[in-house]
């Protein structure tokens, strides 16, 4: 059986940008268009205004691409099937640059911390997000296929009096559908004062 991945096209929009193009690859049947507005300052420096990506079924490449190519559209093509590689999932999660002062970025045991993360009844996401927060989950399912950078969750290790729990205070349906595609190791932030509990119960 022939199995279609699909594709992702990645454009910028800046100035005189031909939009009928744009509404040409929307009237294809089956065409995922999403728009992420840039902030006002990095779009006055760069003239970006926003970022487009379109996904796509294989079938529909040679079409795309034409109406891009006529249009005169620079676009970076990635597959769907490489943006849902476990490994390259991995290479894209950072530490958030907020929080850089703070948390440090380590790869951890996903089974490990699933198990400590079982501990927290009111924020634990069950298999396949059954009990988690509507959309969430799926939502980052759809992410997952665009190729783009993924902010690490954040997992807050503690120890009181010999009892080891842990929290995760940002990412919890991330960490839920990495779990769930089979992630053995995953790049967690962790605060940097959880970093020595973390090794001395060798969960580093």
């Amino acid at each position: 059986m022939n199995i279609s991945f699909g594709s992702n096209y990645l454009i910028n929009q800046g100035r005189n940008f031909p939009y009928e193009a744009i509404d040409q690859i929307e009237n294809i049947e089956d065409i995922k268009l999403t728009q992420e507005f840039c902030p006002f300052d990095e779009a006055c420096k760069t003239g970006i205004f926003s970022k487009i990506t379109l996904s796509s079924p294989d079938d529909y490449d040679n079409e795309i691409e034409r109406i891009l190519i006529s249009n005169n559209i620079n676009f970076l093509k990635t597959s769907i099937k490489d943006a849902l590689n476990l490994k390259n999932i991995t290479s894209r999660m950072i530490l958030d640059p907020d929080f850089s002062d703070r948390y440090e970025l380590v790869l951890m045991n996903t089974e490990d911390l699933n198990e400590l993360f079982k501990m927290d009844d009111t924020s634990y996401i069950e298999p396949f997000g059954v009990n988690g927060l509507e959309r969430r989950y799926e939502g980052f399912c759809d992410y997952l296929r665009t190729g783009k950078k993924i902010y690490a969750p954040m997992v807050v290790i503690n120890n009181f009096n010999g009892e080891l729990s842990a929290s995760i205070s940002d990412g919890r349906h991330r960490f839920a559908v990495l779990r769930d595609m089979g992630i053995k190791q995953m790049p967690v932030a962790i605060p940097k004062y959880s970093i020595d509990i973390a090794k001395r119960y060798g969960l580093l």
